[in-house]
This record gives structure tokens, C-alpha cells and sequence, in this order.
């Protein structure tokens, strides 16, 4: 199931309409698989693991509980979830989630960090130099906008702002995010 994808690429996170837990048929499960350098989680059923979407987070190398995003696919409307259960799975473990970090991040995936951002109360977020303050890499987003090249944000930017904080639940919203939404459904690999 480990697999390595390229990057975060799904479309319309603030225009689809997110899946949630009652919109699992009886078959559909999340699939976890965990490592100390890994996690991917998966919503999909015994026969198609992945069939909704899956995410990969990896820690990010010397930044102590700091995990980002290595890789995200997923149908229309399960990728809201598939990063609720990636923050939560980070934050479970007293970590952090961010965007990718080994490339650059989609102008789509950026829209789901500047959502984050300003818009979720439940999750909440810090500024990278307050828990890593030994990473000093500008972020950089790709997309059409730009051309197909990269664009590198200054300090002080929204974009830098928003993709160099990390993410994190309280521990209630990781029980409400894990075990009350999903109870029963998540298999462990």
C-alpha cells in the first residue's frame, strides 16, 4: 500500500461538498498504516483500499512532531476528510501537520491550508518557527497561475503564512475526528 505520489493533487476542497462519516456505505473503512516515518490513511472498502482517496504524511526531517503532506489523491469530496484524519492522526501522536514540504505545494492544496487557516476553529495553528525554528525554507506553490513554474512567498506574505504554520487538534478533536466519527471503521494495516 506505500506508495510514493508526487504530489497533492485534488481539486475544489472549498467547492465541493465534504464527505463526512454518515456518507460511508455499510462497506467503506479508513485504512491506517503506521510507521515512525510514515503514515497513510485510505478510505475506501476490503476490495479497493484506496477506491475514495488516500494521504501520506512523513516527519519532516529535523523538525521534532512536525509531519507534511507527501501525497494526497481523492475523489470529490473526500479530501476534506482524508486531512482531518491526517491532522488528527499527527496531533494524536503530539505532532504537527504542514503543507509539502519535498516539493512544491499545488495552488489546490493551498486553498485547503488557507481554509485551515482562517476558517476552522476546531483546528488550530502556529507558526513553523515557533515548533521548528531551525527551518528557514521559503514555501513554494506551482499552478497554472504561475505558468507551470514555481513561485517562492516572502516572509510576511498570506501564502507564507499560511503554509508555514503547522496544524494541529486539541485532544478533543482528535477523539471527536477518530473515534467518535469513525468508530468501528478504521483498520489498522
Amino acid at each position: 500500500m506505500k506508495h510514493k505520489l508526487i504530489m497533492e493533487n485534488w481539486r475544489g476542497f472549498i467547492n465541493e461538498a465534504a464527505k463526512t462519516s454518515q456518507d460511508f456505505t455499510a462497506d467503506m473503512k479508513v485504512y491506517v498504516e503506521e510507521d515512525p516515518d510514515y503514515i497513510g490513511i485510505s478510505i475506501g472498502t476490503d476490495d479497493a483500499m484506496t477506491s475514495n482517496g488516500n494521504i501520506e504524511i512523513e516527519p519532516l526531517e529535523g523538525c521534532d512532531n512536525i509531519w507534511y503532506v507527501s501525497g494526497v489523491e481523492a475523489q470529490p469530496g473526500f479530501g476534506p476528510m482524508l486531512y482531518d484524519l491526517a491532522i488528527a492522526f499527527a496531533s494524536r501522536i503530539n505532532g504537527y501537520l504542514t503543507a509539502d514540504k519535498s516539493a512544491s505545494t499545488t495552488s489546490d492544496a493551498y486553498n485547503v491550508w488557507k481554509y485551515y487557516y482562517n476558517n476552522r476553529r476546531d483546528v488550530r495553528n502556529r507558526p513553523m518557527s515557533e515548533v521548528c525554528p531551525e527551518y528557514s525554507e521559503s514555501p513554494r506553490m506551482r499552478g497554472a497561475q504561475f505558468a507551470g513554474n514555481e513561485k517562492r512567498f516572502d516572509q510576511g506574505s498570506e501564502e507564507y503564512n499560511v503554509l508555514n504554520s503547522v496544524y494541529y487538534m486539541t485532544s478533543a478533536g482528535v477523539q471527536q475526528t477518530i473515534r467518535v466519527n469513525h468508530s468501528g471503521r478504521i483498520v489498522r494495516l
